[in-house]
């Protein structure tokens, strides 16, 4: 029961802040998006039959961890413009009588609602537009072999993996600061 009252209350706080969290969750959507693409890329069979594949392959490889760091460090910076915004607001829980631990699991439970829906939209934004990315790099590279293009299950597994991480120091940031 008091589990879900801290679910509601991180619910309600993420729709009344709809204004602040939503440039936070589009940021996250597209870094998603982009790791996505990149791994996905990187990871596909067909790039490696092609000539200079392997090679591109690589560079690919390279863009994915400059784009993980590029997360990493846009991430922390977001969210601490967050916080920084909300000082008021737990402020004023503190003096409602809650404790510094229960501020921190609204906050967690708040980061994590991001999180979720950053990867649902994130990763349904990669999957949808990546015959689109395919056909593009065919364009750039000038290929006629076809490449597979398909859903990249390493992929999805990897850009989770990834920004739970990122979420979860997210989250130990945060409650450091609480």
């Amino acid at each position: 029961m008091t589990k879900l009252i801290y679910l509601r209350l991180a619910m309600g706080n993420l729709w009344k802040n709809r204004q602040t969290y939503l440039p936070f969750l589009t940021a996250s959507v597209l870094l998603i998006f982009s790791m996505y693409s990149f791994l996905m890329i990187t990871f596909d069979p067909g790039l490696a039959a092609v000539h200079g594949g392997v090679q591109f392959m690589t560079i690919l490889g390279f863009g994915a961890v400059v784009v993980a760091l590029f997360a990493g460090i846009f991430l922390f910076y977001a969210n601490s413009f967050l916080i920084k915004r909300r000082k008021r607001e737990m402020g004023l829980y503190s003096i409602l009588g809650m404790e510094k631990k229960h501020i921190g699991r609204v906050i967690r439970h708040e980061l994590s609602l991001t999180w979720l829906m950053a990867m649902v939209l994130g990763l349904a934004l990669g999957i949808l537009l990546s015959r689109l990315l395919f056909l593009l790099i065919r364009l750039a590279i000038r290929i006629d072999v076809p490449l597979v293009g398909s859903v990249s299950v390493q992929a999805l597994w990897l850009t989770t993996a990834l920004f739970a991480g990122l979420f979860l120091l997210l989250m130990l940031y945060n409650s450091l600061h609480v």
